[in-house]
């Protein structure tokens, strides 16, 4: 993100707040990204190839979360009996946590696991529907009947709102971070008054003071 610079500041630094709008308008993204790179096709093609590898190893996680639950989760739709214990192994397996010495025994269980995948594909399925219609209750405590066609367009908003907040908090830090700096001075300022008056109280009473001993002294 790109901070905003509080107003006082642009305010007292004319020539830097006409580069900042230079910048903010025709040169750099919110995000502080050459608005020409943004651009760039080879920085686009990079970007796309990066979007789809992370959503392809978000899948494998949802799908591997999947597989633990069924496997090991109680309720509706998990796997039961031998089934389970097999699904296990593979969950087991998929987590890293199977050694090296036990391939053996393990790919007899995922062979298992395979013969059977209808029925954990159907398992997995039953578990992620309840996900979806818990996340739809989520994002919308009002509806009636979840409807998950709508995720997409909800999880969307959802991720500009973010972004929208994230800017705003930088804004407001930036902001914070004045208010604080004028607080300082603000106290500063005070101090030296205060000192000041102090000064004046005694400088005017020890002079009050050396006038009435001159006083007492003519007499």
């Amino acid at each position: 993100m790109f901070p905003q610079p509080d107003a006082e500041t642009l305010a007292r630094n004319p020539q830097f707040a006409l580069l900042w709008k230079d910048l903010t308008t025709n040169r750099i993204t919110r995000e502080g990204v050459s608005k020409s790179l943004a651009l760039d096709k080879e920085t686009v093609k990079v970007r796309e190839i990066l979007k789809s590898k992370r959503f392809e190893q978000a899948k494998r996680e949802v799908l591997k979360d999947a597989v633990r639950a069924v496997a090991f989760g109680e309720g509706e739709g998990g796997l039961v009996g031998e089934l389970r214990e097999t699904a296990q192994i593979v969950s087991a397996q998929l987590d890293g946590k199977v050694d090296a010495q036990d391939e053996d025994i393990v790919q007899v269980e995922v062979e298992e696991f395979m013969s059977n995948i209808e029925t954990v594909r159907v398992a997995v399925e039953t578990h992620m529907e309840q996900n979806v219609m818990l996340l739809c209750q989520i994002l919308d405590p009002t509806q009636q009947q979840p409807d998950p066609s709508t995720l997409p367009a909800q999880v969307q908003a959802l991720r500009t709102e973010v972004e929208e907040a994230k800017w705003q908090l930088d804004v407001k830090r930036i902001e914070l971070a004045s208010t604080l700096t004028q607080l300082l001075k603000t106290n500063a300022q005070l101090l030296q008054t205060a000192i000041r008056i102090l000064e004046q109280v005694m400088h005017g009473s020890v002079g009050r003071h050396t006038r009435e001993d001159g006083g007492w002294a003519g007499l």
